[in-house]
């Protein structure tokens, strides 16, 4: 993707030449985002796979490592966002589930890629859908129980800062 939460755990793949799983055996294959340095997985000669780290929002390079020492100077540019949840609708609905809720923030139509929504202490969560430009939606599971229920975001399995609640 071009863009991903600042808390990290965004998988990125990088696309270009001469990557080996020798150089990933060896640890010398690496991404850097600004300066911080992460290991990459090979996936073949021509792509790479790596995860970011919390991070400040903003833009980040991209450039990667063959041999652990020296980087390349591509100028490729990696959007850290910063997502912040404004508000949620309805903010009640029936123990059955079913409700379409929608989560209105700040760059979340964004982030909607890998943006997951969960209810309460559900152990899975459900595939958010993009609503707008500042905007998610999801449909709220059965079983939830009585009273108000947390309601949080993750971005490729990182829980994001904000959420919110619905009774």
């Amino acid at each position: 993707p071009l863009r991903g939460a600042m808390e990290g755990g965004t998988p990125l793949t990088v696309v270009g030449g001469g990557f080996s799983s020798a150089a990933e055996a060896l640890g010398a294959l690496r991404c850097r985002l600004n300066t911080t340095v992460v290991s990459a997985a090979y996936v073949s000669e021509s792509a790479l796979t790596c995860n970011t780290t919390a991070s400040a929002a903003g833009l980040a390079s991209v450039e990667v490592s063959t041999n652990g020492r020296e980087y390349t100077s591509s100028g490729v540019q990696f959007e850290l966002m910063s997502v912040a949840v404004r508000g949620i609708t309805p903010w009640s609905g029936p123990a059955l589930g079913g409700t379409v809720v929608t989560i209105a923030g700040s760059r979340l139509g964004d982030a909607s890629d890998g943006v997951r929504c969960r209810f309460g202490h559900q152990v899975q969560s459900d595939a958010a859908s993009a609503h707008g430009s500042d905007g998610v939606r999801c449909v709220s599971p059965s079983g939830l129980p009585t009273g108000w229920s947390s309601v949080e975001l993750s971005m490729y399995g990182t829980t994001m800062r904000s959420g919110g609640s619905m009774y």
